[in-house]
């Protein structure tokens, strides 16, 4: 394997277990909206989150349009007379409250960082996304974090990556390596910036077009990959 410097690492369903906050979050959020806050709810606002975040991704979207958009279609779907803007609100609040990360992910941080200069990057709202990792003590792991919400920009755009070349001392593309579960964020968007890309590829859903460097399934062949 190549040798690295730098590891850009995501942080949702990469590191932190977005999808079952997800699903505490909007449960919560429903609730205090008069809507049963069942499991069939849940995989329905998450089905119709991703589809929305997709089109983020592919630059068709803002993360504001996002936001509201998610809503006013889950609540036409479910048939719940609610304002959208304040169920974002409520959600935003439980999602900074809920954060998970998966078993062995801070003992991963540690000895990749004992090795490697670590950065996080993600897309999200910085204020959620700080809190979070904040609460499942990751952020201590990191020489710095980029978050979409302050850099102005979102993975895969370019202009994301070369903001954190920008501000990280003696970065090298050609020593640095992204991690992420996101073909259209984290994998496409080293293909742009011209850094290599390993798929954490979790759910063994393939990588389609897409062509990552590296494909992993678990923590246990990150270690392999970069750890021996």
């Amino acid at each position: 394997m190549k040798r690295y410097t730098f590891l850009l690492l995501d942080a949702d369903n990469t590191l932190l277990d977005f999808s079952e906050t997800e699903r505490l979050a909007i449960s919560a959020a429903l609730a205090r909206f008069g809507c049963v806050p069942t499991a069939e709810n849940a995989a329905l606002y998450s089905a119709i989150n991703r589809k929305y975040w997709r089109l983020h991704d592919l630059g068709e979207l803002t993360q504001a349009q996002v936001q509201l958009l998610r809503f006013e279609e889950l609540f036409a779907r479910l048939g719940l007379q609610a304002d959208p803007a304040a169920a974002e609100t409520v959600y935003r609040a439980e999602l900074g409250r809920c954060g998970r990360a998966f078993p062995g992910t801070a003992a991963l941080c540690r000895d990749l960082g004992a090795r490697y200069r670590l950065l996080l990057v993600t897309n999200g709202v910085p204020e959620t996304q700080y809190q979070r990792l904040h609460d499942t003590g990751l952020d201590v792991y990191f020489e710095q974090i980029f978050i979409s919400g302050q850099v102005g920009a979102h993975k895969p755009q370019k202009a994301f990556f070369d903001y954190v070349a920008a501000h990280t001392p003696g970065f090298d593309r050609e020593k640095a390596l992204i991690v992420g579960d996101g073909l259209t964020s984290d994998i496409q968007g080293g293909v742009n910036a011209g850094i290599d890309t390993c798929f954490f590829d979790r759910k063994y859903t393939g990588p389609g077009a897409a062509r990552p460097t590296y494909i992993v399934h678990s923590y246990d062949e990150l270690r392999k990959l970069l750890l021996t």
